[in-house]
């Protein structure tokens, strides 16, 4: 792979504005028929008499001449009319043949631009988490204004992961976030926080939609904005169907064994990959014996972090902005939960960073079981059952 030539610009001092490399990304494994008129058929009305023989043989040579005369017409007049149907049929084809190919050119342009995001990297956000933040990089205040005029406020938000080697990388997995317009604030310059222009910076919210994406990996997917910022055809990903693919595609994962042969007890186990996440997902709000007053893992997390809080309504809060658990027939939904609810914005150090994590597994099964881990150890970590999060 190409090498990757990153720009990034100070946004706060713990956030910056990633300009995505023009040559590739960072992949999560390096982590990771015209209608025509039918034929005119021109037809001869002949008209009979009753003659007399004498007249009825004056007739027949009449008739005979009449004959030859009428089909040389009927020759000319068919000839005439197949050369206006075929150049009717051309001047149609051709017509029909530049709609379509006009048509489809319209809608392969709509479908990128729906399908093409401006990027931003400040943190890896999951559906449902508000960030707000104070900016000064005029890179991102002149993006968030040219989306509000043209009446497109969504930005893809990335985030960055940890490799076990200490090496810092860029997620090619993302959410698409809104800016909310009601609550930008203008803030009043300093002399430590002034943009490029002079002046102060901007404050901002970003609420995830409930879209995940991932960046496309083909040649050119990634390219400078004229206003300097980077966009990128991105591919929308849908929990739901992720999770049905799982479950029909079992079979090209883990079902042969190293000779090509097929192994029953490998196709078995995969083929219930999602079935056992559902179940998995079950152990997040169903009593717990070894919770206190058998509460659930969720129920004793929140009680716990109430009083973790850094400010006084923040977990009540929170809990307002995800909404309800998703229901556990949706299992990677609920782990996109538990991990929104763990690792909330601003963090509460109460726990490990488990987003990066969440966004990059590929099954239903290692998302549940990423939430799961995380969940207990922050427990443990807040009853005090454990001396750290690791």
């Amino acid at each position: 792979m190409l090498a990757q030539v990153i720009t990034m610009i100070r946004a706060t001092s713990l956030l910056f504005v990633l300009i995505i490399p023009l040559f590739g990304v960072i992949t999560v494994q390096s982590l990771v028929a015209p209608i025509t008129p039918s034929s005119t058929t021109t037809f001869i009305i002949r008209q009979n008499s009753r003659t007399s023989s004498t007249q009825q043989y004056i007739s027949q040579n009449d008739d005979q001449q009449q004959e030859e005369q009428d089909d040389d017409d009927s020759e000319y007049s068919n000839n005439k009319s197949n050369d206006k149907e075929e150049n009717y049929s051309d001047s149609s084809s051709s017509s029909s043949m530049f709609s379509m190919a006009s048509l489809n050119n319209r809608l392969k342009e709509v479908k990128e631009k729906e399908s093409k995001l401006p990027l931003v990297v400040l943190d890896s956000m999951l559906p449902r988490q508000v960030l707000e933040l104070e900016v000064n990089n005029a890179l991102l205040i002149e993006l968030v204004r040219d989306c509000i005029t043209r009446e497109k406020p969504y930005i893809g938000m990335l985030g960055l992961a940890r490799l076990q080697t200490g090496e810092t990388i860029h997620l090619t997995k993302g959410v698409e976030v809104i800016i909310v317009e009601d609550k930008l604030q203008s803030i009043a310059p300093s002399v430590k926080g002034k943009n490029k222009e002079g002046g102060g910076g901007i404050k901002m919210t970003f609420k995830a939609t409930g879209r995940r994406f991932e960046i496309e990996k083909e040649q050119g997917s990634v390219e400078t904005a004229g206003g300097g910022w980077t966009e990128a055809k991105v591919q929308f990903l849908d929990s739901q169907q992720e999770e049905e693919d799982e479950i029909n595609n079992y079979r090209s994962n883990g079902a042969d064994d190293e000779n090509g042969n097929r192994n029953d007890e490998n196709d078995e186990y995969n083929r219930m990959a999602v079935a056992r996440a559902i179940t998995k997902s079950n152990e997040l709000t169903n009593p717990n014996m070894n919770m206190p007053n058998n509460l659930s893992l969720v129920d004793r997390w929140i009680e716990l972090a109430k009083e973790k809080e850094r400010t006084p309504g923040q977990i009540n809060t929170l809990l307002k902005e995800l909404g309800k658990i998703p229901p556990t027939h949706q299992p990677t939904e609920r782990a996109f939960w538990i991990g929104a609810l763990i690792n909330p914005l601003p963090a509460m150090g109460v726990a490990l960073e488990i987003r990066p994590a969440l966004l990059t597994a590929k099954k239903a099964e290692q998302r549940v079981e990423i939430a799961l881990n995380g969940i207990h150890r922050s427990i443990k970590y807040m009853d005090g059952s454990s001396a750290g999060l690791v």
